[in-house]
């Protein structure tokens, strides 16, 4: 199943270069696609590396999405890095490549249901109700290593000992 979704994914990046460099932008490197990202992200690049990390799971249930949303999202951080430098991750520069050049909706974050890959995520507390935490996130608390606030409320969050996760 990963060399199917490793091959899909490198087929899409070519088909993103081409576009890519098509276009005014310098012309950038082939970069490598790995499918080892975890976690709730989707995808992330890795800017000194040019480097694509993609979430297997997630990928494997968003097939479709994968190929027209998040690979031409982390090639554009990559390009942006290369042509601009340092400038805000989601900034304008990344939004006119995303929007102009590759003609892809910019969006910054995801709506896939991670609960449907199976990522672990754990209930917490506070005044503002509840909400979940990553399983990297909690080993932290229970190791005694991290606290987390909620942005709203500013309480520390307290775990619900539930852990939610599907199958």
């Amino acid at each position: 199943m990963l060399s199917n979704l490793q091959s899909l994914a490198d087929n899409a990046l070519q088909e993103w270069m081409q576009k890519l460099n098509n276009s005014s932008f310098d012309k950038l490197p082939r970069p490598i696609i790995l499918l080892n990202q975890r976690g709730r992200i989707a995808g992330a690049a890795v800017l000194q590396k040019n480097l694509i990390k993609l979430q297997p799971k997630l990928f494997a249930q968003n097939t479709a999405y994968f190929l027209s949303d998040v690979i031409p999202h982390e090639l554009a951080h990559l390009a942006v890095f290369k042509h601009y430098g340092r400038v805000k991750p989601h900034g304008k520069e990344w939004q006119y490549l995303m929007s102009e050049v590759l003609g892809v909706a910019p969006r910054v974050t995801h709506s896939l249901d991670v609960q449907k890959a199976g990522i672990k995520m754990y209930d917490y507390r506070c005044l503002c109700g509840l909400t979940q935490l990553s399983a990297t996130r909690h080993n932290r608390v229970v190791a005694g290593r991290q606290t987390y606030v909620c942005r709203r409320c500013g309480q520390t969050l307290k775990a619900s000992d539930t852990l939610t996760t599907a199958r």
